[in-house]
């Protein structure tokens, strides 16, 4: 009997604890015939292999004239693909939007001296990573915090998400909202009917090129079917795509229906919800001009976070740079739960100066059907679409109490994840940890110093602080922080008790903010009361 060709495995490469979510918006060929095919980071000698091969990789498009030229810059990153750990295979998955980038890059790798000894990876040009892609705009200032990304939905739009830079001891990345990222990602088999359940569009000029590369692929290790549908989707899983008619909610008292940054269906959407706000058109972000970031790390939508590593040589240099020039490296993380604090939200646009309370809340997610904790912030300023993700840390410390994930429609109420579990995934999932907040970008925004409340600017509120530039007489600070004091509101009303929480002088006059203690809200607490309307309480 003739001898038959002997396979090599290599599950022991296979990082089972870190499957790739496929992104079927962008990757409508996968579903079919090739949806039993997994996707997983690459671990051990495979790992290693790469890591010498990468630098090569650039390196050799750098002397492609066609690479040099070409306004999309392909991308290459490892994974294993298979229908199981055990047939999985090493795959360099070579990632351009422009087809003759994509074939000049595989072809520039082929003929290159260096890679005849790594010929067990196999190449495979796509239109995008397996995950999706996710851009930034090199126009825009770099950041590590309050960095503005964009994930690509269609050819037609993008979904901005706000991320902050993570680093391990083998590169950098950007930590952002899980649910910025399409709803479709699962680790479930998806639905075959896509047309009807994704509405994509089947106009894509790769996806015949992309399947026909994976056709190829599988060849090699297509086997005859001793498998069932269970063992594909046997490895460790995390997520499960929610209905798509199920609207987020939050279980409070008031039943406040919440958008989370990305809605799910149209029509499910109520009147309470707007008619489009999960993605951007395409002429309200600059596309044209939009450049890879990196590649999607795995994903906890347990915690609502996602790791985007990152692949751009520039952005890469920025975090090094960064990191080289202080010696405390690492953030510093609030406790696992929130507590009542005076918090900065540092969005891309600058700082939301709020109020965060410490009695958690349950919210579902767009990629989970499980309800997950969060707690509520009360701001001033703007939380909007592109938000999600935006760091929430204390105004005087600059402990991180966690990011946004979530914000009210008609009030100016948001919701964060805890920071403690979410770090404590993403450093067992990759050793992530924050950059230090000193002398990022929370430095480049105004930050408040003291523990204060925001001055809310609202018909509901009475601003007088232009008033006090009208007394001339200098006037000693009467009460201070935390004094328990009565006010007196108006002259027709009893006084309420009520506690300092901040002291300011406009002018030659102090004046004051107070909570009122009987209602254990920040009501009469956003304006400035005059110390002759306040009595020390005995």
């Amino acid at each position: 009997m003739a001898s038959q060709r002997q396979r090599k495995n290599f599950e022991d490469c296979v990082d089972e604890d870190h499957p790739v979510k496929i992104d079927y918006t962008v990757q409508s060929w996968w579903i079919g015939k090739f949806v039993q095919y997994l996707c997983w980071e690459v671990k051990g000698q495979v790992g290693e292999d790469y890591k010498v091969l990468e630098p090569k990789i650039y390196e050799e498009f750098g002397a492609s004239p066609l690479l040099r030229e070409s306004n999309w810059k392909p991308l290459v990153w490892p994974y294993m693909i298979g229908k199981s750990p055990r047939k999985a295979k090493p795959i360099i998955v070579i990632s351009s939007e422009d087809e003759a980038s994509r074939n000049e890059a595989k072809k520039v790798i082929e003929l290159s001296d260096f890679f005849k000894n790594y010929q067990y990876f196999e190449l495979l040009p796509l239109r995008y990573l397996p995950s999706g892609r996710v851009y930034f705009d090199p126009d825009e200032r770099l950041r590590t915090i309050g960095m503005p990304t964009y994930i690509k939905h269609s050819e037609t739009s993008v979904r901005p998400a706000t991320a902050n830079a993570v680093y391990n001891g083998d590169g950098y990345g950007y930590i952002t909202a899980a649910h910025a990222f399409p709803d479709v990602v699962s680790d479930a088999k998806p639905p075959l009917d896509t047309q009807e359940t994704f509405d994509l569009p089947f106009n894509s000029d790769s996806d015949s090129d992309d399947e026909a590369q994976m056709e190829t692929l599988s060849q090699y290790s297509r086997t005859p079917p001793e498998s069932s549908d269970s063992e594909h989707l046997s490895f460790r899983s995390s997520v499960t795509s929610g209905p798509r008619d199920q609207s987020p909610r939050i279980n409070d008292t008031q039943q406040h229906i919440l958008v989370p940054p990305m809605s799910s269906d149209r029509s499910s959407m109520n009147t309470d919800m707007p008619t489009n706000t999960d993605t951007h058109p395409v002429d309200h972000v600059p596309i044209d001009r939009l450049e890879p970031l990196g590649t999607v790390s795995p994903t906890s939508t347990v915690h609502d976070c996602v790791v985007v590593s990152v692949t751009h040589p520039r952005v890469i240099d920025f975090l090094t740079e960064v990191r080289s020039s202080r010696q405390d490296v690492d953030a510093t993380i609030a406790v696992a739960q929130a507590q009542r604090a005076n918090i900065t939200a540092i969005t891309s646009r600058g700082s939301v100066h709020g109020y965060l309370f410490d009695l958690p809340l349950y919210m579902s997610f767009t990629n989970s059907n499980s309800l997950q904790l969060v707690y509520k912030f009360i701001y001033d300023g703007v939380i909007q679409m592109g938000d999600c993700g935006t760091l929430v840390i204390d105004s005087e410390t600059k402990e991180v109490y966690g990011h946004v994930v979530a914000a009210s429609e008609n009030t100016q109420v948001a919701f964060i994840t805890a920071a403690g579990p979410v770090m404590n995934d993403i450093q067992k999932g990759g050793d992530w940890r924050l950059l230090c907040l000193r002398d990022t970008g929370v430095a480049e925004f105004p930050v408040t110093p003291t523990r204060s409340i925001p001055e809310i600017q609202s018909q509901h509120f009475k601003d007088i602080g232009s008033s006090a530039l009208m007394h001339q007489q200098s006037y000693p600070q009467d009460f201070f922080e935390g004094d328990v004091v009565w006010v007196l509101k108006e002259s027709d009303k009893p006084p309420y008790k009520a506690t300092i929480i901040e002291a300011r002088k406009f002018g030659n006059e102090w004046k004051y903010r107070c909570r009122d203690d009987k209602m254990h809200f920040w009501v009469e607490g956003f304006e400035w009361i005059k110390a002759t309307n306040i009595r020390k309480a005995t």
